[in-house]
């Protein structure tokens, strides 16, 4: 993985235009440079009981920020839901990224703003996949 500077606010203008040269041939070597950064574990997104609720299979929730729901007794992986805490500025778990729901898995499971504290939910969605 390459080091990649700051860049000042001021510059980024600049910097954004030499990147964009040579027809965005920068771009592409700086993003194949970025780690795709797999430090955290998704053991409970890849367990077998809970494959079938991953909308997309490359997109996976990590164990130590996942939003857990309430589990079911005798019903494994049900407190699973493809969905993560993402903290915002100075406010720790502020929103939950998740995915849309399979239209099978629509009458599992209430969404998880049902289980959580929110102020709003907003959903961006493609009509067309």
């Amino acid at each position: 993985m390459l080091s990649h500077p700051v860049v000042s606010l001021a510059d980024l203008s600049s910097h954004i235009a030499r990147l964009k040269s040579n027809d965005c041939q920068l771009f592409s070597q700086e993003y194949e440079s970025i780690d795709p950064g797999q430090q955290f574990t998704w053991d409970a997104s890849s367990s077998d009981e809970n494959k079938f609720k991953n909308r997309y299979a490359n997109v996976i929730a990590y164990d130590h920020s996942r939003v857990k729901l309430e589990t079911f007794e005798g019903l494994p992986g049900s407190d699973y839901i493809n969905a993560n805490f993402i903290d915002g500025y100075c406010r720790p778990n502020a929103y939950i990224a998740t995915q849309v729901y399979n239209t099978h898995l629509v009458s599992l499971r209430t969404p998880p703003c049902t289980s959580s504290c929110l102020q709003f939910v907003c959903l961006f969605d493609s009509v067309v996949e």
